[in-house]
Parts: structure tokens; sequence; C-alpha cells
């Protein structure tokens, strides 16, 4: 089905690739999908930051260094709430790991034949 909407390829490492097929997957969504929500999910912040850069580009040297102080000084204030939203993510995924894995054992006949 064509679309109005700009295309863009990409080339990946293979390891970004994969993870990004094995979310699709876990997602039953197209590879597409998964990138494009990842953007969506930080477009506030790269407007913000493509605002920062463009205004960068037209200042004079004293104003150029002081945005990319506060450039410097957003990423420092946003590390510690992206590295809190990926501790919890990562805990979540951990716990769903073994949930996961208790429940497929639990499923699995065991080796050893029930005592009569």
């Amino acid at each position: 089905m064509p679309t109005a909407k700009p295309r863009l390829n990409l080339t990946l490492d293979p390891a970004m690739a994969d993870l990004i097929g094995r979310l699709a997957e876990g997602r039953e969504v197209p590879r597409s999908r998964v990138i494009t929500d990842l953007l969506d999910a930080v477009a506030p912040q790269l407007e913000g930051l493509a605002a920062l850069l463009e205004a960068a580009k037209r200042a004079p040297g004293a104003v150029h260094d002081q945005l990319a102080t506060a450039l410097t000084r957003a990423q420092d204030q946003l590390s510690p709430e992206e590295q809190a939203i990926d501790d919890g993510l990562q805990l979540n995924i951990e716990d769903a790991i073994a949930q996961a894995t208790a429940a497929a054992r639990s499923k699995t006949p065991s080796a050893t034949p029930p005592a009569e």
C-alpha cells in the first residue's frame, strides 16, 4: 500500500538488527514499527535537541558556548531519569524471563518417574 510518509533506509550493525528483530517478534509487529515507536517515544527530546542545535549554528561564539553548556547540562539531567527507566525496565524483563522459565519448567515432564 503506497504511503505519503517519507521513507528512510537504515543500516544497522548486526547486534542492533538482531535486537530490533527480537523486539518485533516479541510484539508481533514489523521491525519498522518497533523503530517508529521508539522514535515517537523520544520525539519531544529530539525536537528540543534539533531546536538547540539550530540555534547554536546561528549563534555567535559566546552564545554558542552557552548553548553548548546548556545542552551538556540538559543531557546530564536526563541521564539519571533514563537510567531509572532503564533499571526498571531491566528488572521487569528479568522478572518476566524468570516467570516464563518457571512456567516452562512446570510444564516440562520430570525426568524421574513419579514414586509409586
